[in-house]
């Protein structure tokens, strides 16, 4: 209630000039007015009647109201400081490392390089059998 738009304003105040006549309009505005000051008037004075009667009642559920009001305060603020602290990065990206510079090549020692492909020698570890032995027993095993 009390939500009224221009034209509803405009209608109701159309109305009022029609029923009323513009001759009585301005006795009818003086009545209004005093009665909201009245209607005022009686609403400040049952306030202050229930402050005095109910004061030491209500100063207590005033302080937790405060306590609350203030909670909610510094709930919001941390919460806001943390959720600023979300959006905005940590950290700077760093710079993309730089690829290392290119070593001169090393010098091959040609003879080291000929023995390791030369063929095993008998030192070395005998070969592993190959698919065609497979299930065939070793002549170191013996007859079978």
């Amino acid at each position: 209630m009390g939500n009224f738009t221009l034209s509803e304003i405009i209608w109701i105040m159309l109305v009022i000039l029609i029923v009323f006549g513009p001759h009585r309009l301005p006795e009818l505005a003086r009545k209004a007015g005093a009665l909201a000051a009245k209607a005022r008037q009686a609403a400040q004075t049952v306030r202050d009647e229930l402050t005095t009667e109910y004061g030491d009642t209500i100063a207590p559920l005033r302080d937790v109201g405060d306590e609350l009001k203030a909670a909610r305060r510094e709930l919001r603020d941390s919460a806001s400081s943390i959720l600023r602290e979300v959006d905005q990065p940590s950290r700077p990206p760093s710079p993309r490392p730089r690829s290392p510079k290119p070593r001169p090549a090393a010098r091959v020692d040609e003879e080291a390089l000929a023995e390791a492909a030369s063929p095993a020698t008998d030192d070395a570890a005998p070969a592993p059998p190959s698919p065609d032995d497979a299930g065939k027993p070793d002549e170191a095993d013996g007859p079978a």
